[in-house]
């Protein structure tokens, strides 16, 4: 064994001082080898105590403001874009007598939904406070306070319905602001369409007058029934005032301007929580 070791002593010697990369091997291979193993066991050990804590903490959802809003939320208002919806029901029958859409009546499927204000932030939360309808193409402040608590958390005036779609062709969708001069305000308003917003808008400390037409996106619609919804509301220290009116806006086919949605063309059921007839 010691004349083993020794012959390897020897060749070492030899190879160290005639040969320069059986130096720079010894010197760098087990280094490198080392330092792999090193980062191994480190990266081995941080990934194991990050389970841990993951297991400890539980699954992290992220806070409101990191979601990211996609922008399938809204429609496109770009010039050239042309979004087609399906309906949500086809037309029912048309009564005889009545010369009106079988099962339906005009107006909104109207509520109270309370407001959540964090700084120049509004969120509609789902709770309903109080139900009425309204009828027509305007939520204006003065109806909205009327039907809604006398006291309680701040809210918005929140409207669903069909628009009843009798002819083919391209539709415009918007809606109008209409605030005259006054205490100052916050305003929000918001028009959703298939699923997807046509407008979403707050303004911030409002106190002269406004009257402003959003930008409208264009609609290739079919007869049929569309779910439509609609919500406005104005505060002032967290609490509900006027006045103030929102109005929904349509360019009917053919044509290139946008006048307040008829009153027929707005429908809800006439028995809520029932199927539209077909």
């Amino acid at each position: 064994m010691r004349q083993f070791f020794g012959k390897l002593n020897f060749i070492h010697r030899q190879l160290w001082h005639q040969d320069l990369y059986y130096r720079g091997s010894l010197l760098l291979g087990p280094a490198a080898l080392v330092g792999v193993l090193l980062a191994s066991l480190l990266w081995w050990g941080r990934t194991e105590l990050a389970k841990g804590n993951a297991t400890v903490a539980g699954p992290q959802t992220p806070p409101n403001w990191a979601s990211p809003r996609g922008k399938d939320q809204y429609w496109d208002k770009s010039d050239d874009a042309l979004a087609t919806v399906k309906p949500t029901a086809p037309l029912p029958p048309i009564g005889a007598l009545t010369g009106a859409l079988i099962g339906l009546t005009p107006g909104w499927e109207m509520y109270s939904g309370q407001l959540e204000v964090n700084g120049v932030d509004a969120n509609l939360l789902p709770t309903r406070l109080t139900t009425f309808s309204l009828v027509g193409s305007t939520f204006d402040m003065a109806s909205i306070l009327a039907a809604g608590p006398k006291d309680g958390p701040l809210y918005i005036g929140v409207g669903t319905a069909f628009l009843a779609i009798k002819t083919p062709g391209i539709y415009g969708l918007s809606a109008r602001l209409a605030r005259p001069a006054g205490q100052r305000a916050n305003c929000l308003t918001r028009l959703v369409l298939g699923g997807r917003r046509v407008v979403s808008n707050l303004d911030i400390d409002l106190r002269d007058d406004v009257l402003k037409t959003f930008d409208p996106v264009r609609f290739d619609l079919q007869p049929g029934l569309y779910r439509i919804g609609l919500a406005f509301g104005c505060w002032h220290n967290q609490e509900a005032t006027g006045p103030g009116a929102v109005t929904l806006m349509i360019a009917y086919p053919g044509e290139q301007n946008l006048v307040p949605a008829r009153a027929d063309d707005i429908v809800r059921l006439e028995q809520p929580g029932s199927q539209p007839h077909q």
